[in-house]
């Protein structure tokens, strides 16, 4: 099989640069690297001169940028994402060419995440290596159906992409919360979606080039309510459970936030969705509206 890598960057050279040195432990190495950044500065230090790192070109913004990468992409078999704070375990690229070989009806694959550190406000490059190193090779197998693949580590089988011209929604900008979600809603009308036990990984969670807490919280009402009426996949219940629990979550940790959330500003941003709800100009679009 032909396997890329795509990581769409903007604001985190310095991490970026460690990603990439990363990834070439890998014991399966990718045929293509694609790295899509929004200005030179975001791959400063990078070179491009082997063939199998390509630099590709798009507007700022997420969808925008992996999208770019969709289409450069086309012509191999599978498509990994990964964040650009993702570190993965030397085995990764492995285990998914493994589960697509094995399991014909799989169309997107997601891996286990050992460290989340949008937990903890971001974990050092050197806890990520820790973690994998603890985990060794002994690996588990298996693979469980998930609801939806988790964008920080994501791999894709192009043939379905291509052959019926499945993007990343580009009206969800900026940060574009739950385009992971959309994507595999989507995607679940032509085959399945799994978690892989044995392709694992830590996510830094760094907070460089995060969008400010009054965008990210208009958008936590905003992209779920905007799925929900596009999306015959993604069910009412679902949604008012995913807007609800984050608009609950900012009402009670107003006075006490975690020092690395901004829950003021993501409070203020969900009672601005709230309001366009009620008016009917609710869009996600909106987030570049505000400051």
């Amino acid at each position: 099989m032909k396997i890329a890598v795509g990581i769409a960057t903007i604001g985190r050279a310095g991490i970026l640069a460690q990603v990439v040195a990363e990834l070439k432990k890998q014991t399966r190495s990718a045929d293509t690297l694609y790295i899509c950044p929004v200005s030179d500065s975001d791959v400063e230090g990078l070179s491009f001169d082997d063939a199998k790192a390509v630099r590709v070109e798009a507007e700022r913004g997420l969808t925008k940028q992996r999208n770019a990468i969709l289409e450069k992409a086309c012509h191999h078999d599978i498509l990994i994402f990964f964040d650009d704070d993702f570190i993965p375990h030397p085995g990764y690229v492995a285990a998914i060419e493994q589960a697509f070989q094995q399991h014909k009806d799989a169309v997107i694959l997601t891996g286990k995440v050992l460290l989340d550190g949008k937990k903890v406000g971001g974990l050092s490059i050197e806890t990520a290596l820790n973690a994998i190193e603890q985990q060794g090779n002994d690996l588990p197998s298996g693979m469980t159906p998930c609801y939806s693949a988790y964008g920080c580590n994501m791999a894709i089988r192009m043939e379905t992409i291509v052959n019926n011209d499945i993007q990343f929604d580009e009206r969800l900008p900026q940060y574009s919360w739950l385009e992971d979600l959309d994507l595999t809603r989507r995607i679940i009308h032509f085959g399945k979606s799994y978690r892989v036990l044995s392709a694992c990984g830590v996510h830094l969670a760094n907070q460089k080039g995060k969008i400010s807490g009054v965008r990210y919280g208009y958008s936590q009402i905003a992209n779920p309510v905007y799925l929900y009426k596009k999306c015959d996949n993604y069910r009412l219940l679902p949604a008012f459970f995913q807007a609800f629990r984050n608009l609950l979550a900012n009402s009670l940790k107003y006075y006490f936030a975690e020092p690395y959330i901004d829950r003021k500003g993501r409070f203020k941003g969900n009672w601005l969705g709230i309001k366009d709800l009620l008016r009917s100009k609710l869009d996600p679009g909106n987030i570049d509206l505000l400051d």
